[in-house]
């Protein structure tokens, strides 16, 4: 085992800004570093051309650990596309990296791909990428007044990136907000178009079922009200009932009416009624 790497792993939490996501890595890092690194806020990919520093001649030495990308199946869906952005963007070129602005740092950490060299050459397996540590005075070459004015105008930069993503998740839950009430109120017209609906089918069913020709067989066929209990005899039809037998056609139960005086003639099939009795069904 090499020296100047520890032998033991160790989690660092990258925080993607432009992913609005954190993920939990593991690292190997340089048993130099005064402090190791358990976190890193990467707001922005830049080329590494872009900075002087990776032309100095022990640019290498600022090598201080490998990063190691993690099991796909442990992540979430969102983790999982800032983890592929995350890749892809390093892997697209070899000196493409991410910076970490901290106001009390007095180091820029440089991620790059694997490809890089570094003075341990390659010994690590395949899915890791280098990560280097770079005083910010050497990143731009300028004095330290300068260096604290642009680390102060990255922190705002980031305040008012977060302040816009919270407007726009805002934006997003005022938008469902009016959605979901589209919605409740689309509802809400469609069950009362529905009820109406339903009332109406009700009303006409029920007047069809008041309709004489659509009485069912057992009522009487005088008042539509009560039940068939009084047959007649001898034709043996059963059309009224009892109250209909003696108020509306005036017959008195169990009489024997003899044809001269008998004018009462059975609503069915107008035979004569010998005799007219109540039944119990």
């Amino acid at each position: 085992m090499n020296p100047y790497i520890q032998t033991g792993y160790m989690q660092i939490e990258l925080n993607m800004l432009f992913q609005e996501c954190s993920i939990r890595y593991e690292t190997v890092q340089n048993v130099a570093l005064r402090q190791p690194i358990t976190f890193l806020a990467f707001h922005r990919f830049m080329n590494l051309y872009e900075y002087d520093c990776v032309n100095l001649p022990d640019f290498a030495s600022r090598f201080c650990g490998y990063i190691f990308m993690p099991e796909s199946s442990k992540l979430s869906d969102q983790q999982k596309l800032a983890n592929d952005s995350f890749t892809m963007n390093l892997m697209t070129s070899e000196l493409i990296m991410a910076e970490t602005i901290d106001e009390k740092a007095d180091y820029i950490y440089l991620i790059g791909y694997k490809s890089i060299i570094t003075p341990y050459g390659n010994m690590m397996p395949m899915s890791y990428f280098n990560i280097f540590q770079i005083k910010y005075e050497e990143l731009w070459g300028v004095s330290s007044t300068t260096i604290s004015l642009i680390k102060t105008l990255h922190l705002n930069n980031m305040l008012v990136t977060k302040h816009l993503h919270d407007q726009k998740s805002n934006a997003l839950i005022y938008k469902q907000y009016l959605s979901n009430w589209s919605l409740v109120q689309a509802s809400k017209e469609f069950m009362c178009e529905k009820l109406t609906q339903e009332l109406k089918n009700k009303r006409k069913t029920q007047q069809e079922v008041e309709k004489p020709e659509n009485v069912q067989p057992e009522i009487c066929i005088m008042c539509y009200r009560s039940p068939k209990n009084v047959v007649f005899l001898p034709c043996g039809h059963i059309a009224i009932c009892k109250d209909c037998a003696i108020g509306s056609m005036e017959i008195e139960l169990c009489k024997i009416f003899y044809k001269k005086s008998n004018s009462k003639l059975c609503l069915v099939c107008k035979e004569s009624i010998k005799e007219a009795r109540e039944i119990f069904i």
